[in-house]
């Protein structure tokens, strides 16, 4: 099954399908890209000390928005002391050509999936 994906609060409407398990190296890679720094066993974006309860570590989703074989990835983590109304932190970011990992998109929300496919994303 194909998904669709809405990057909330810019409504911008991308296709996924199912995507891969991270590995070691790319789930280090993706989070220092994204600005998380590990803190244990966890990586957190937000300099929140003590993390409050409501808090959550960074999680890093792998999917294939374009269907060319390779995997973007969306990193998110939830915080209303660093994120305010809008709870959390999502970044999208690409592998490139060299393996390096780089952000495509940041924003404060959250994301949406969707059963829909919009400007070209196949």
């Amino acid at each position: 099954m194909r998904r669709g994906v809405l990057l909330l609060p810019f409504a911008a409407l991308l296709w996924i399908g199912a995507g891969p398990t991270v590995t070691d190296a790319d789930r280090a890679a993706i989070f220092e890209a994204a600005g998380f720094k590990q803190k244990g066993t966890e990586w957190r974006r937000c300099e929140e000390d003590p993390p409050a309860a409501s808090s959550m570590p960074g999680k890093i989703e792998l999917v294939d928005l374009n269907g060319d074989g390779s995997s973007e990835a969306f990193v998110t983590e939830s915080s209303l002391f660093c994120y305010g109304s809008d709870e959390g932190f999502v970044a999208l970011l690409a592998k490139q050509k060299n393996g390096a990992w780089k952000i495509v998109i940041d924003a404060t929300g959250n994301y949406l999936v969707r059963k829909t496919r919009h400007g070209g994303w196949a």
